[in-house]
């Protein structure tokens, strides 16, 4: 028998027993009435999800950038004293938008956004927001 031919058929095989395992698990999933993970609406951000979410950043940006040239004397350490008050902030103003962002996500906008003003480097900016809380 022909090798090429031989792969092409054993990969088919292992290909139709491996979809078959998880197309039987994803069912008995479902009929056990446990969720889906990837096929869940609720997980997907819709686009005006998105929308919202560049609106906030964008109208952010600016006030994040005086906040901290403003508070902040430049020095590395002092980094850390001046972080919580953008963080709170970007907090204000996602709940003033409607917006439901961890303080996970809300540290990741900050840091963008003070990368982009270039008030510090971005590894500064990164080790002094894992200081904070």
């Amino acid at each position: 028998m022909n090798p090429l031919l031989l792969f092409i058929v054993v990969f088919a095989v292992v290909d139709l027993a491996v979809t078959t395992i998880i197309i039987r698990k994803l069912l008995a999933r479902k009929a056990a009435g446990q969720p889906i993970p990837f096929l869940q609406a609720a997980s997907r951000p819709s686009l005006s999800d998105v929308r919202g979410l560049r609106e906030f950043t964008d109208a952010i940006h600016p006030r994040l950038g005086e906040l901290v040239r403003s508070n902040w004397s430049g020095d590395e350490a002092s980094l850390v004293t001046v972080l919580p008050m953008a963080l709170d902030e970007a907090d204000r103003e996602a709940k003033s938008r409607g917006l439901t962002l961890d303080r996970i996500v809300l540290k990741k906008l900050v840091e963008a956004s003070l990368a982009r003003h270039r008030i510090a480097h971005g590894s500064q900016i990164r080790e002094a927001l894992q200081r904070v809380a």
